[in-house]
């Protein structure tokens, strides 16, 4: 997964556009599809989900609580087979849609699923590239992306996922563009 933020006034359609034709033909703009979604249990962060709910009330209970709700709905994505008002193959289906991964404004923030060969490609362009065009830039390169989650109603399609690369993506991505480390 490669994690980009390029930052400048120049064009920065004409940057997208020239990073995703150094990617590949076979990279996809979006990182999250029905062939690499997998769900896990049990999930990372969930202390943070609990202490998040927890409002004053036990930790404990909290911890229980979400653990619970996430089995149950690791259990109804794996059986794809409607409940209720859930439908787990629609669910699923919208997460690809949902899902929120790139950025365009005066920065460009964005996580593409990318062969490690076009990375160096990628590298070489911007650092060509970003002095003669004012760009600054931070690349973070990982094995995974991490997906978070707001569930409002998944039975409504009131669901937004947010991915980021794993081990740090943005993070990492924003010490280069803030000149913390060298991309």
């Amino acid at each position: 997964m490669l994690t980009l933020i390029v930052r400048g006034t120049d064009n920065l359609q004409e940057v997208y556009a020239e990073i995703m034709r150094l990617a590949g033909p076979d990279t996809q703009s979006r990182p999250v599809s029905l062939e690499n979604l997998r769900v896990s249990w049990t999930p990372t962060g969930f202390m943070l989900e609990a202490r998040a709910r927890r409002r004053g009330g036990s930790l404990v209970a909290c911890v229980a609580r979400v653990l619970a709700e996430t089995l149950v709905a690791r259990i109804a994505l794996a059986r794809s087979k409607p409940s209720g008002n859930f439908d787990p193959k629609r669910y699923r289906s919208e997460m690809t849609t949902n899902t929120d991964f790139c950025k365009h404004d005066d920065t460009f923030c964005f996580v593409i699923d990318c062969p490690i060969s076009a990375v160096d490609a990628i590298k070489r362009y911007l650092a060509e590239t970003a002095p003669s065009r004012g760009l600054r830039y931070g690349i973070h390169v990982s094995d995974t992306a991490l997906m978070t989650c707001l569930v409002t109603s998944p039975s409504d399609s009131l669901h937004v996922h947010f991915v980021d690369g794993g081990g740090g993506g943005y993070t990492s991505a924003s010490r280069g563009l803030k000149g913390l480390s060298r991309p």
